[in-house]
């Protein structure tokens, strides 16, 4: 019974709040981009954007999307994403290279492999601060521990130990 009280409370306070949310912004807020060390998720919004309006030699959007971010090579100010970007019309995949540069205020920005700037402080999401979520499952976590001190007082008790 206490391992498993321990297991929910280890759930509810480390697992839930930071649970992934896949593609769906709901919820979320968009904001720059002001990451110290950059990460595939800080940048993985606004590449799968940038991708998916690409237009084909046709005129055509929706024909490419990301397939796969290999990794991020970051030096400084200056950082290379790179992905696996898929042609639905080919069934291709090509290795492509992202170049971030940071910029003013600290904000990273889009750039050609020459350093122009493609696209001025691209953006992220994150999740809003809910203090409230904090609060709750400090509470949990004491609610469990004085649970668990309780059981264990009752079980000595009953053994004839106390």
């Amino acid at each position: 019974m206490t391992r498993f009280l321990t297991f929910v409370v280890f759930l509810l306070v480390f697992v839930v709040p930071d649970m992934a949310y896949s593609h769906s912004t709901a919820g979320l807020i968009k904001t720059t981009l002001k990451a110290r060390e950059l990460t595939i998720d800080n940048v993985a919004y606004y590449i799968e954007q940038k991708v998916g309006k690409r237009m084909d030699p046709d005129g055509r959007a929706a024909r490419y999307f990301v397939w796969d971010f290999d990794k991020i090579e970051q030096n400084a100010d200056l950082a290379k994403v790179y992905m696996q970007v898929y042609d639905q019309k080919t069934g291709e995949k090509t290795g492509e290279v992202l170049f971030l540069k940071r910029g003013n205020g600290n904000a990273w920005d889009h750039v050609d492999k020459d350093g122009n700037v493609i696209q001025a402080k691209i953006y992220h999401y994150v999740k809003p601060v809910n203090k409230a979520i904090y609060i709750v499952s400090g509470i949990i976590v004491v609610v469990a521990l004085i649970s668990v001190f309780v059981i264990r007082k009752r079980i000595a008790k009953k053994r004839g130990v106390s």
